[in-house]
């Protein structure tokens, strides 16, 4: 599986929120069990921002995990990602384009999720 950074960063926008959703927290609770401001919380759920393996271990205590669950949580969750977008580029690419697939990146699948 090759590496994608919208995909990345989509994965781990869908893996804070649901989470925490699963967790029935919200986000000011999980920024009190984490040390993490809300802000930076809310940015991660906006898929704004990514955060340092320092503060993925705080986010993955505030939510009751081990940096190796949430770790796994997240492959799951990118490899699900990956998997999609191959197969949107299919689509795409027989439908007559054949550098749809390259010229697109799958820029558009991460927009449509």
């Amino acid at each position: 599986m090759t590496y994608n950074h919208d995909i990345f960063c989509k994965a781990f926008r869908k893996l804070v929120v649901r989470t925490r959703k699963e967790s029935f927290i919200t986000q000011r609770q999980l920024s009190m069990e984490s040390g993490l401001t809300r802000q930076f919380i809310s940015m991660m759920e906006g898929g704004k921002r990514i955060p340092s393996y320092e503060n993925f271990c705080l986010l993955a205590k505030g939510l009751g995990l081990s940096a190796a669950e949430m770790s796994e949580k997240f492959y799951s969750i990118y490899e699900r990602e990956c998997r999609g977008m191959e197969e949107h580029l299919k689509r795409l690419a027989g439908k007559g384009s054949p550098l749809a697939a390259e010229k697109n990146c799958g820029k558009d699948y991460v927009k449509q999720r």
